[in-house]
C-alpha cells in the first residue's frame, strides 16, 4: 500500500509538471505568433506553415513511428530498457536517412514537387532525425515517471528556438522564412545531439539486436497509418471548408477549433502521467485500484470540458474581432469530440498493453475515411459548422469501437461502465444547456 501510494504521488507530480511545461510552450507559441506575422511576409509565413505540415507528416513515415514501442517495452525489458532505446534509435535513424535520401533524389529531378525550396527539405531531414532522438528519450522518461530532464529540455528547446528564430529573421532582408525555420531547427539539433549521446552511452552502444528490432517493428509499424489517419482527422476538415465554402470561414472555424483543442493539450499531459501508472497496475492486476483512480481522473477532465464550453464566447471575443465571434458555436461540438478522444484513449491504452496495435490503426483509418465522407456531404449541405459535428461523430465512432474491442480483450469491467456512461450523458446534457444560454 505504501509503495502504491508513493507511485500515485509520483504520477501526479509528473503529470503536474508535464501540464505546466506544455502550457508554457503553448503560451510561448501564442505570444510570439503576432511577432512573426509582423516580421514575415504572408508568403514567408505560408512557407513556414507548409514546412511544418510536411515535417509532422514525414516524421511519422521516416521514423516508422518507432518511438511508440518504447512505452510498452518497459513491461518486457525493464532492466535493459536503455539498450532497447539505443537499438531503436539506430533503426529509426537508418529509416530516416533512407526516406530522405529518396525524397531528396526526387526533389533534385522535380524541385517544385513539394512547393518549398529544396534547401528546406535538407533542414527538415536534420530536424526529423534529431527530434526523433528527443522523442525517444521523452517517451522513455515518461514511462519511468522521470520528468525533470524532459521538462528542462522541452523548455530549453522552445525558448532557444524562439530567440534564435527572431535573431535570424531580423538579420535577413529576404527569404526570412529560412531564418524562422533555421532558428527552430538549430535548437532541435542542439538538444538532439545531446540526447543522442545520452541514449548511446546509457544503451552501452547497442546499435543492433535482432530481438529488439523485430519487437519494435511489430508494435510500431501498424501505428504509421494510425497516426497518419489521425492527422487527417485533425486537419482535413479545414481543407474541405476552404474547398466548399471560403477561406474566411476556414479562419473562423480554425479559431473555434483552437479554443476547443486546448483540451488536447490537457489530455496529452494527463495521459503522459496516467499511462505508466496504468501499465504498472495492469501488470500487477490491481484492477480495483484502476477503477478507483479512473473516477476522479474522468471527473477532472469533464470539468475542463465544461469549463471551455462555458467560457467559449468570452474566449473568442478575446482572441478575435467581431467577424470571428460566430466561432463560439464551433467550440461545444469540438470540445465534446475531444472528450470522446480522451475516453477512447482509456480503452486504447488497454489495446496497447496487450500489443493489439493493428486494431488501433485499423479503427483510426476507418474513422478518418468516415470523417472525409461526412465532411464531403455535410459541409456542402450545411456550411462550415457541419465540420465540427462530423469531427464529433468520428470521435464517437472511435470511442464506441475501442470500447467494444477493449471490453472483449479484458473480459473485466476495470473502468466501471455505469460511471463512464453516466459521465458521458451528464457532460453532453450540460454542454447542450450551456449552448442554450
Amino acid at each position: 500500500k505504501v509503495e502504491s501510494s508513493s507511485q500515485n504521488t509520483k504520477a501526479l507530480k509528473a503529470g503536474g509538471w508535464y501540464i505546466i511545461c506544455n502550457f508554457i510552450v503553448k503560451g510561448l507559441s501564442v505570444l510570439t505568433t503576432p511577432v512573426f506575422t509582423r516580421l514575415l511576409s504572408s508568403e514567408d509565413y505560408g512557407i513556414v506553415a507548409t514546412y511544418s505540415s510536411y515535417t509532422s507528416l514525414f516524421a511519422i513515415i521516416a521514423t516508422l513511428d518507432l518511438y511508440s514501442c518504447v512505452q510498452i517495452s518497459k513491461q518486457d525489458w525493464d532492466t535493459d530498457n536503455n539498450q532497447f532505446v539505443c537499438s531503436v534509435l539506430t533503426l529509426s535513424s537508418i529509416s530516416t536517412v533512407a526516406f530522405f535520401g529518396i525524397l531528396l533524389a526526387i526533389c533534385s529531378f522535380f524541385p517544385d514537387i513539394l512547393g518549398i525550396p529544396v534547401v528546406l527539405v535538407k533542414i527538415m531531414f536534420l530536424e526529423v532525425i534529431f527530434s526523433n532522438a528527443f522523442t525517444l528519450i521523452q517517451t522513455q522518461h515518461r514511462a519511468y515517471l522521470r520528468y525533470k530532464q524532459v521538462v528542462f529540455l522541452t523548455l530549453f528547446q522552445a525558448i532557444a528556438g524562439t530567440i534564435l528564430s527572431v535573431f535570424f529573421v531580423l538579420g535577413m532582408k529576404e527569404n526570412r522564412y529560412e531564418g524562422r525555420i533555421a532558428g527552430m531547427a538549430l535548437a532541435i539539433m542542439v538538444v538532439g545531439v545531446y540526447v543522442s549521446y545520452t541514449i548511446i552511452k546509457k544503451g552501452k552502444y547497442t546499435w543492433y539486436k535482432k530481438e529488439y528490432w523485430k519487437y519494435a517493428i511489430n508494435i510500431s509499424l501498424p501505428l504509421v497509418p494510425h497516426h497518419l489517419s489521425g492527422n487527417v482527422l485533425s486537419n482535413f476538415d479545414r481543407i474541405m471548408i476552404t474547398s466548399f465554402c471560403d477561406v474566411g470561414y476556414t479562419g473562423i472555424y480554425n479559431l473555434g477549433y483552437s479554443c476547443g483543442a486546448m483540451l488536447q493539450l490537457l489530455w496529452s499531459s494527463f495521459n503522459g502521467a496516467w499511462v505508466p501508472w496504468f501499465y504498472d497496475a495492469m501488470k500487477e492486476e490491481k484492477y480495483e485500484d484502476i477503477k478507483r483512480a479512473v473516477k476522479p481522473y474522468l471527473l477532472l477532465f469533464s470539468v475542463f470540458v465544461l469549463g471551455i464550453v462555458a467560457i467559449a464566447p468570452e474566449l473568442i471575443k478575446m482572441l478575435g474581432p467581431e467577424m470571428y465571434w460566430t466561432a463560439k458555436w464551433v467550440v461545444p461540438p469540438v470540445a465534446l469530440g475531444l472528450f470522446c478522444q480522451f475516453l477512447y484513449s482509456l480503452y486504447v491504452n488497454i489495446e496497447f498493453y496487450y500489443k493489439k496495435t493493428k486494431m488501433i490503426a485499423s479503427m483510426t483509418i476507418v474513422s478518418a475515411v468516415l470523417n472525409i465522407i461526412l465532411n464531403f456531404v455535410f459541409i456542402q449541405l450545411f456550411g462550415y459548422l457541419a465540420a465540427a459535428y462530423t469531427t464529433l461523430t468520428s470521435y464517437i465512432f472511435l470511442f464506441a469501437a475501442h470500447y467494444i474491442i477493449a471490453d472483449k480483450l479484458m473480459g473485466k469491467d476495470i473502468y466501471s461502465k455505469k460511471f463512464v456512461f453516466a459521465t458521458i450523458i451528464s457532460v453532453s446534457v450540460m454542454t447542450f444547456i450551456l449552448m442554450l444560454f
